[in-house]
């Protein structure tokens, strides 16, 4: 994809997102700031927005800033589900006995990014242990069971909720920053 075809993605998005909205480019411009010509121009890929513009547009449209290049640059998120046969159930009874304090944290971290081999580049990763935990990475929203996990660049934006009425339990391996060196 050439730099200009990004640009006419992100513009894409950017009227979508408005159209969703059901905004004229003149009711955008005035939401933020920005005139309905270079509203436009961004819209039809004529010109690559810059970052003070982008932030505009996505606070006056209710979105993350990010969420217009998802087409681009979505974020790498592996979801694995318990019932793929990838994750061994002991490791769901050693995160309960992690969190009982009977196994050590870094014994659980280990068992996890095992049973999720090629994962290890990812930052974060979510275990559910019992209940339901619903997680969004960059507006894309997964729903995690007993056993299911989700890895994902720790730098996306992500949150997370109960979606249920009983308790939720997850266990979340945040992987140290590879580029700080930690004093000994």
């Amino acid at each position: 994809m050439s730099e200009r075809e990004s640009w006419r993605n992100v513009g894409q998005r950017i009227r979508m997102v408005r159209k969703e909205n059901h905004l004229t480019l003149k009711q955008l411009a005035k939401g933020c700031d920005l005139s309905p010509n270079a509203i436009s121009l961004v819209e039809r890929g004529e010109v690559a927005p810059t970052v003070v513009t982008l932030c505009k547009l996505a606070h006056a449209l209710g979105v993350s800033a990010s969420s217009f290049f998802q087409e681009i640059c979505s974020p790498q998120v592996v979801l694995t589900r318990a019932q793929s046969g990838k994750l061994e159930q002991p490791i769901t009874q050693r995160a309960l006995c992690s969190l009982a304090g009977a196994a050590t944290p870094q014994a659980l971290a280990q068992d996890i990014h095992s049973a999720c081999s090629g994962q290890e580049k990812l930052a974060q990763m979510v275990l559910c242990v019992c209940g339901a935990v619903e997680y969004e990475v960059d507006d894309q929203v997964y729903r995690l069971n007993p056993g299911d996990t989700l890895s994902f660049n720790g730098q996306a934006f992500h949150r997370w909720r109960n979606p249920g009425s009983q308790a939720g339990i997850a266990v979340m391996v945040i992987s140290p920053d590879p580029d700080s060196s930690e004093a000994e």
